[in-house]
């Protein structure tokens, strides 16, 4: 995996159910689904993943869960899926795994010439403090780190982006890769996962 790159830590935006918390300064609040070079909220029965794909090889050891109410453990994962609880989100249920256990999930390839947007909106609540979710870009240079949480970060969604800046047309691929701690007491969830044209805003909200 390339470290060449310094890893981007943004700052967390927390959403309760039914309840998005922001200080009116959005620029792309309720930006539609068809603006979005990939886009997936699971909620397609018919394409329950859109059109991207579960990892089944290397540092996969298992499946992302899809899920439409809270998680078996109480207190370690949503209720219900962002924005308003009524559809579906995947998670890694820690139970499943032991430590340092992954999961990925890849988008297809994007071709792409200029900064594109990615986003996304997370949960990580309970007392596990080593669980991660990390963000990727694949390109033809190798894997690269872009965003990083560890532990438990709130018993809210929160929404995470950066905006990836390739220096010429290129292929990549985004991946999602939860990895469980050292205890079953944190799930790590996600939901409205998107790829967009154009730099990240202050701030750009995933259309629910």
């Amino acid at each position: 995996m390339r470290t060449d790159r310094p890893l981007m830590i943004v700052p967390m935006i927390a959403a309760k159910l039914h309840e998005v918390h922001h200080d009116g300064t959005s620029d792309c609040i309720g930006e539609k689904k068809e603006s979005y070079i990939t886009y997936c909220d699971f909620n397609d029965n018919t394409r329950p993943l859109c059109d991207w794909k579960q990892h089944c090889e290397g540092q996969d050891h298992g499946d992302w869960i899809r899920a439409k109410s809270s998680t078996p453990s109480h207190t370690t994962g949503p209720d219900g899926d962002y924005p308003d609880g009524n559809g579906y989100y995947l998670y890694q249920e820690a139970t499943n795994f032991i430590p340092n256990d992954a999961v990925r999930l890849d988008s297809p390839k994007l071709d792409i010439s200029n900064d594109v947007c990615v986003e996304f909106w997370y949960h990580m609540s309970g007392s596990e403090t080593q669980n991660e979710l990390r963000v990727l870009i694949l390109d033809e240079k190798g894997q690269t780190v872009y965003w990083k949480q560890t532990g438990a970060q709130s018993s809210y969604w929160l929404y995470g982006y950066f905006t990836y800046q390739p220096k010429q047309q290129t292929s990549i691929q985004v991946l999602f890769v939860a990895v469980r701690g050292l205890t079953e007491y944190g799930d790590t969830a996600i939901d409205n996962i998107g790829v967009k044209n154009g730099p990240c805003g202050k701030y750009s909200y995933t259309w629910g």
